[in-house]
């Protein structure tokens, strides 16, 4: 489409943006965007536009469900939140969610009633490659750990396993909040991604708290070996995309999906119960296979 250059004051051109375009992306008077020199070409980035926007959050009715609330906020990307609150009981979980989730933030006021959180660091989208990359290794070490432990029958390394999930979470609450605020290629198909990678930190988890109370089979833990397997598998396909290696992620989902329900035939109770969580992990690990087309299929 074309725009007439229009002269403002000596010195100053300017170009109106079109009305359809500014209503879809919510551009309006007074925000900011970046305007980008590319050769003979300009290009207008909204990412900072998201940036800079505030909430205000009424938890007064919620209990089971305020940590998640709250939570939300920070992955959504606002940069200034308050919350109204009107239990001390609730204020202890805002504090919980904030002081293991929300990085870059600080409480920058607190009264009766309230509390406020702004964010103290920007957001770089140049630093979410780097952040997937490490919550993703982050998993694949904690199932790793959980295998050694389980094959050890270490109930201490278990609950340490356990434990890393917070760690997680904070990876994982990171890389959504950035694609939430940023223009990163393939967002929808990566948010997928992020999501699923931190409900395999809680299948991990469960299943560490589970094998600290409870013996299973040597069989069990070896098939939680393959599951790892496959789901480095999937690291590696996340890195560098091909057909072939594509293709026996596939047959391997397959292959160990069989394998798990032939055991379920004959496992004892406990045993039983940790094949389905493996049975879980095995099925979302290759659940992202459409996301990793979307990624990946126009560079192949």
């Amino acid at each position: 489409m074309k725009r007439k250059v229009a002269k403002i004051g000596p010195s100053t051109l300017m170009v109106s943006l079109p009305n359809k375009w500014a209503r879809k992306f919510g551009v309006s008077k007074g925000d900011e965007v970046e305007v980008e020199e590319d050769g003979d070409s300009l290009i207008i980035n909204l990412g900072k536009l998201k940036s800079g926007k505030s909430k205000t959050l009424n938890v007064h009715d919620l209990d089971v469900m305020l940590n998640r609330v709250v939570g939300a906020s920070y992955k959504k990307g606002y940069d200034e939140v308050l919350i109204n609150f009107n239990s001390s009981e609730q204020l202890k979980s805002i504090y919980d969610v904030i002081n293991t989730m929300w990085t870059g933030f600080e409480v920058v006021e607190q009264e009766k009633g309230h509390i406020k959180m702004k964010q103290i660091t920007e957001v770089n989208k140049n630093d979410f490659a780097g952040m997937i990359n490490r919550a993703m290794l982050f998993l694949i070490s904690t199932a790793d750990e959980s295998r050694k432990a389980a094959e050890d029958e270490n109930k201490e390394h278990l609950k340490a396993v356990v434990l890393r999930d917070q760690t997680q979470n904070k990876y994982c609450d990171f890389c959504r909040r950035v694609l939430n605020k940023t223009d990163i290629e393939n967002s929808n198909a990566i948010y997928y991604i992020v999501e699923q990678v931190e409900k395999f930190g809680d299948f991990y988890r469960d299943l560490s708290r589970y094998l600290v109370e409870n013996k299973v089979s040597k069989d069990t833990v070896r098939l939680l070996a393959e599951i790892n397997y496959n789901l480095q598998n999937f690291y590696s396909l996340y890195h560098k995309f091909d057909l072939k290696s594509f293709e026996d992620f596939g047959r391997k989902f397959k292959s160990t999906n069989k394998k798990i329900k032939d055991a379920s035939l004959k496992a004892d109770k406990n045993s039983s119960v940790a094949l389905n969580y493996l049975s879980m992990i095995n099925g979302a690990v290759f659940d992202m296979n459409g996301a990793l087309l979307v990624m990946h299929l126009d560079y192949i």
